[in-house]
């Protein structure tokens, strides 16, 4: 007699966790993207004289009659020191985050290219490697500029005077994107502890007969 256990259950639970993590993390991606050129990182406080808003690529100030006046920061120079580490650690976490989708793909079921189980689920431990260490740097970097905002006032590279400045929109896309990011490369990292295939993906085990104990006495 053959007794037979399926494991479809255990497979199909891990493959849902690693569809959400996928999305989890390709979502927090996106909000960097939109954080980064959102320019909304610091904002006049309320009460300024002029209210404005300051990105990591334009600086903009309201004008008499409601009119903007926005400037492009090509330069890095005119950036804070804050801002110009945060260009940089956003930009790193951009491109780590897209090396984890393209890795992400290869881990995929419904890739040909990779047959082997074995390899596709360390293609998905390495995506979601890459996907944390997005979420990281852009931790970082939007903590990085909250702090400084927080802590004084920064000179508004449009009239070179300095302002008080708020915490901005793109700060805290920032936070929900690195939270993504590191919850979802989490998940693709989750596996199954390693253990012997067998066909059809089931386990078979052969008690041994009566008659085979009685002739080995």
């Amino acid at each position: 007699m053959t007794c037979v256990l399926p494991l479809r259950a255990a497979d199909s639970g891990l493959r849902m966790l690693h569809t959400l993590g996928a999305a989890m993390a390709l979502s927090g991606w996106l909000l960097v993207v939109a954080a980064c050129c959102l320019p909304a990182w610091k904002v006049a406080a309320v009460g300024a004289a002029r209210p404005g808003w300051t990105g990591l690529w334009a600086s903009c100030v309201e004008q008499s009659g409601g009119r903007m006046r926005c400037q492009r920061l090509d330069s890095v120079l005119a950036l804070p020191r804050d801002l110009q580490a945060a260009r940089g650690l956003t930009l790193l976490s951009l491109v780590t985050g897209l090396c984890g989708a393209g890795v992400s793909v290869l881990g995929g079921r419904c890739v040909r290219c990779v047959e082997n189980e074995r390899s596709r689920a360390q293609a998905r431990v390495l995506a979601g490697s890459f996907f944390a260490v997005s979420g990281c740097l852009c931790l970082v970097s939007v903590s990085w500029s909250a702090y400084a905002t927080v802590a004084g006032a920064g000179a508004d590279p449009l009239t070179a005077e300095a302002r008080s400045y708020a915490l901005g929109a793109a700060l805290f896309m920032g936070w929900a994107a690195a939270a993504l990011l590191l919850a979802g490369g989490g998940l693709l990292c989750v596996k199954c502890p390693p253990r012997r295939e067998h066909a059809a993906g089931v386990v078979t085990f052969t008690p041994v007969s009566s008659t085979t104990s009685k002739e080995g006495v």
